[in-house]
C-alpha cells in the first residue's frame, strides 16, 4: 500500500491565496494517479475527460456540486464521486462553504503507462 503524508501538503495549502484553485499531484500507486484539489467559493475545477480514465473523488472538506457527465449532484464531507470511463469530472463550489478539499484519482487500465497530464492543474 502507497501512503502519502497529507500533512506537509496541507501546509502548503494553508499557506496559499484562499482564492485560488490549488491542485497538488501526489504520484502514481500503479495504475492511478492522485492528486489533492483545494476549490474555493465561486471556483471550479476539471479533472481532463480522457478516454479509457476512470476518475474518482473522495470529499475530505467542504459542500461542493459535482458533474459527472451530464450529471450534477451536491456532495459533502465523507462522500465518494466517480465518473464514468472518460467522462469528465468536476466541481463547482457555488455554495457556501469557504473551500472544498478532495482526493482525486484518475485510473488507467491495466497495462496502460501513467501519463504526466493525467490530471491537470487549475482550469
Amino acid at each position: 500500500m502507497n501512503v502519502v503524508d497529507l500533512e506537509p501538503l496541507l501546509s502548503e495549502l494553508a499557506a496559499a491565496p484562499p482564492a485560488v484553485v490549488w491542485a497538488r499531484p501526489l504520484g502514481d500507486a500503479g495504475a492511478t494517479a492522485r492528486t489533492l484539489v483545494w476549490v474555493p467559493r465561486g471556483a471550479s475545477w476539471e479533472a481532463p475527460a480522457e478516454a479509457g480514465v476512470e476518475h474518482a473523488a473522495f470529499v475530505l472538506e467542504g459542500r461542493a456540486t459535482w458533474r459527472t457527465g451530464e450529471e450534477r449532484q451536491t456532495l459533502a464531507s465523507g462522500h465518494l464521486v466517480t465518473a464514468a470511463l472518460g467522462a469528465l469530472l468536476a466541481v463547482e463550489n457555488d455554495g457556501e462553504d469557504a473551500g472544498v478539499i478532495a482526493l482525486v484519482t484518475a485510473t488507467r487500465p491495466a497495462g496502460d503507462a501513467p501519463s504526466d497530464t493525467l490530471i491537470e492543474g487549475p482550469a
